[in-house]
């Protein structure tokens, strides 16, 4: 077996020990919150190990998706006056900017919906700041603009 494997599997193991022993420690009504976090937490850790898995079977490279082909004329060297186009892989920073926006826009929310529930489960309301942090992971679309204004370039 490889080593990712037992790496997940004991991140995994960690992760449900702590919250048992959360919503156990504590009084029903703060047992609740720990499970609905539990429940959070262990949802996106699986997702995201679940997708590192498939990943790393497959022909799929990180490198490769942050780049892109493009198309560049140089001058031929045999025949003086004629041009070659050749199609060439080049980085792209705005996929690297999106990548890294979209894996900070999901830790955010991750941490704001288990704040909420959290709330939600003490206090028996959803907290009032909460459209305001909304408003803010709303924004966080702005990421991504300049992969798009790339794409919208590029067509």
């Amino acid at each position: 077996m490889r080593a990712s494997y037992w790496q997940t599997l004991v991140f995994t193991i960690l992760l449900i020990g702590a919250l048992v022993i959360g919503g156990l420690w504590y009084k029903p009504e703060a047992s609740v919150g720990y499970i609905l976090i539990c429940v959070i937490l262990l949802g996106t850790t699986i997702a995201i190990l679940s997708v590192r898995d498939i990943l790393s079977t497959s022909t799929w490279s990180l490198a490769d998706a942050l780049t892109e082909q493009i198309v560049a004329t140089v001058d031929d060297p045999k025949n003086p006056g004629q041009k070659i186009t050749q199609t060439v892989s080049k980085s792209s920073m705005s996929r690297l900017i999106a990548m890294m926006g979209m894996m900070s826009i999901l830790i955010l929310y991750v941490s704001i919906g288990c704040a909420c529930v959290w709330s939600l489960t003490q206090t028996g309301k959803f907290p009032d700041s909460a459209l305001q942090g909304a408003a803010f992971l709303t924004s966080g679309v702005s990421l991504f603009v300049p992969y798009i204004a790339n794409k919208a370039t590029s067509a």
